[in-house]
């Protein structure tokens, strides 16, 4: 055994070239340097706890405790250097006592060791200081579980202490060197839960180069073969060399990986400056007017704007895929995920770093972020990932990052609240039920401006006495606000489209009697733009306009007053870009269904009850066909 030992350092040093040589695409990247940790526990395997010895099988569990520093070499290959500290036990059965009493415990009965007053205990402990380099060779390292073999070689320092910490006498077998060249062989499986941070298992058999880890050595010729033999003197034929085997668990922290080069602005393409018949005018670097545009009609601000690529339409030529600066052969886009890994594992483009075109690299969407490389809204919340990751820090995995029953992109675009934030004006309601509910402003604690904030509010619509919880003087707060909150499933924009869903915007004004829009109230284009942002959500969708008035006045001309307003709010959709075949019809509908119930004229002040019907004179959608 001895004489195969010496050949460890060949073997070690054959496999490390052929480790060098054997390299494979992975995520690993080449000149990272991460720090580690591990614990576990070691078995002590030799005389006293042997496989080889019928009856002296006593296994006893002790603790590992290491250090390491790893630096990536290759994508399959790494060195790691590893220090630490081990405790072996081994307990001191009958039977040891026995066998071993000429050569190591003395007589059996006796208290200390021959010749010596260290105390024989139940127990011994093998403490080991360990410095050692590993060659670890990674397999299918594309994958967050990375199965591995590693092959070590270094030197161990030990002393043997019996259960009161004395060390325990050299025997009949003399002195030994405490200082040993040992080789660790073994693997275990890494997890990577992302590019900084990874946990690991392992499972190591030390190859030891003496007899001495457990304090002896054992010669065949001390004995006659019958136990209790007397013979004493140097023995010349030995037993193979005492072992020992650790399990630990790990977990590791990269300090640095070098960034990939910025990428080269590549050079400007070369223009036919000869003139072409029907060739549409050069507006590339015309400015963009956007004075005159609404709002709704402007790119979102987290969607790439679309490339002009007339120039190549009318060339007939098609771009040249170039390998991006930073690429690897096995990285052609420079993404930090191998060719084989995109193709095979993600099902993404390798020639693009950002397949999606989310502003996030493939890269960091399987080892950051956790989202699809493939869906641009991998929680289809009406917000890109990368705008999700980058600009609001929302959740690109959650649709409803603050769970107030909003989507993340209905806050942005269409509340403008916060959708980290629940509650964005803190008034003690959440948006959605402000939205959906009770149609309060959810950018304003105190929408109606009565000094009661809607939360606290009976009345939060109309504008009332704060001594009388937010409502005016002489109305019952609790009549009120139990008839607005139980008048029927009230919503506000729904989170998608539904058949069935009808929506209201009462915020949208006309002159009296007339269908003309009553421009001097603000609430009056800001409802209008909302209500087209509604119908533009997508290209399947299908509404009817619907039109509504309150109870007083004439129910024939409240009728035929409903139709117009109905299809003047339909002909400004058409005219702000909503497609005609979206729009399925116009229908008034007069005083038969109101928003809220109206109480009788007389019964509450004039100023309340004309508060009251304001909320009943509406424009709603009803959907017909949802998006697909």
């Amino acid at each position: 055994m001895r004489a195969a030992f010496k050949v460890c350092p060949l073997l070690s040093a054959s496999l490390l070239a052929l480790l060098v040589a054997t390299t494979a695409p992975a995520q690993v990247i080449p000149g990272a340097v991460s720090i580690g940790a591990e614990f576990g526990t070691g078995m002590y395997v030799g005389e006293f706890n042997s496989f080889q010895y019928q009856g002296s099988l006593a296994p006893s569990f002790g603790t590992d405790l290491s250090g390491t520093i790893r630096y990536d070499f290759a994508p399959q290959f790494s060195l790691v250097g590893v220090f630490g500290l081990t405790q072996l036990d081994y307990g001191i059965s009958d039977y040891n006592r026995r066998r071993y009493a000429a050569h190591f415990f003395g007589p059996v009965g006796g208290t200390t060791y021959p010749n010596d007053t260290v105390a024989l205990t139940d127990k011994n402990h093998i403490r080991i200081n360990k410095y050692f380099l590993f060659a670890r060779s990674h397999f299918n390292p594309d994958a967050r579980l990375v199965p591995y073999f590693t092959l070590g070689l270094g030197l161990i320092n030990f002393k043997v202490t019996n259960d009161k910490s004395q060390e325990i006498p050299t025997n009949i077998t003399g002195d030994y060197e405490h200082t040993v060249m040992v080789m660790p062989v073994g693997g275990g499986l890494e997890y990577h839960f992302s590019d900084r941070f990874g946990l690991y298992a392992q499972g190591l058999f030390y190859v030891n180069s003496t007899d001495y880890l457990d304090g002896y050595a054992h010669f065949l010729d001390y004995e006659s073969g019958e136990i209790g033999s007397t013979q004493t003197g140097p023995g010349n034929v030995d037993t193979p060399p005492d072992y020992f085997m650790t399990l630990s668990l790990g977990v590791t922290m990269t300090l640095y990986h070098p960034e990939p080069d910025q990428p080269m602005q590549p050079p400007p393409p070369v223009r036919d400056e000869r003139p072409r018949q029907n060739q549409p005018p050069d507006t590339s670097s015309a400015p963009i007017d956007t004075t005159s545009r609404p709002e709704s009609e402007m790119p979102p601000r987290d969607e790439p704007r679309p490339m002009d690529t007339s120039a190549q339409q009318a060339d007939n030529q098609q771009p040249e895929k170039t390998t991006m600066p930073g690429a690897t052969p096995y990285d052609s886009d420079g993404d930090g995920l191998s060719d084989s890994a995109e193709v095979n594992r993600y099902m993404t483009d390798p020639h693009n770093a950002d397949s999606d075109g989310d502003n996030l690299s493939d890269y960091d969407e399987v080892n950051k972020y956790n989202t699809s490389p493939n869906n641009r809204d991998t929680d289809g919340d009406g917000l890109t990932d990368g705008a999700e990751a980058i600009v609001y820090n929302s959740n690109p995995l959650n649709a409803d990052t603050d769970g107030d029953g909003l989507k993340d992109g209905q806050e942005i675009r269409l509340y403008k609240t916060d959708p980290r934030e629940a509650d964005t004006d803190k008034d003690k309601l959440s948006d959605g039920v402000e939205v959906t509910r009770i149609f309060t402003d959810p950018n304003n604690p105190d929408s109606d401006g009565d000094g009661v904030i809607d939360g606290d509010d009976e009345c939060p619509n109309i504008k009332g006495d704060p001594l009388n919880h937010g409502c005016p003087r002489g109305m019952a707060p609790k009549n009120y606000s139990e008839r607005l909150r139980n008048s029927g499933p009230l919503k506000g924009l729904p989170e998608t489209a539904e058949e069935g869903d009808r929506t209201d915007f009462s915020g949208i004004y006309f002159k009296v009697n007339s269908d003309n829009f009553d421009l001097s109230q603000p609430e009056t284009s800001r409802n209008l733009s909302r209500m087209l942002n509604y119908i533009k959500q997508c290209d399947q969708i299908g509404v009817v306009v619907e039109g509504h008035t309150s109870a007083e006045g004439n129910p024939a001309l409240n009728q035929r007053l409903s139709e117009r307003r109905a299809n003047r709010v339909r002909q400004w959709l058409i005219d702000n870009g909503v497609a005609p075949d979206k729009i399925l019809g116009a229908v008034g509908y007069g005083s038969q269904l109101p928003r809220v119930p109206e109480p009788q004229p007389g019964s509450v002040p004039p100023a309340l009850l004309e508060q009251i019907r304001r909320q009943n004179r509406r424009i709603t959608t009803l959907v017909k066909q949802t998006c697909k």
